[in-house]
């Protein structure tokens, strides 16, 4: 059986009674143990400071 990845959404849902929500450094993942296909991620927003040269 092989291992399946994580799809990657902007908003992510409960599919089923075997997912459970699990939120880690900011970033929000659907794991599933009835049905791997129901893995989901939702990354985190990082907001990356502006360049000091930009703000010249």
């Amino acid at each position: 059986d092989a291992a399946r990845g994580f799809k990657v959404r902007s908003s992510v849902k409960l599919m089923c009674s075997g997912c459970q929500s699990v939120k880690r450094k900011g970033t929000v993942f659907i794991l599933c143990s009835l049905n791997p296909k129901h893995k989901q991620v939702r990354p985190s927003s990082r907001r990356v400071p502006p360049s000091p040269a930009l703000l010249v």
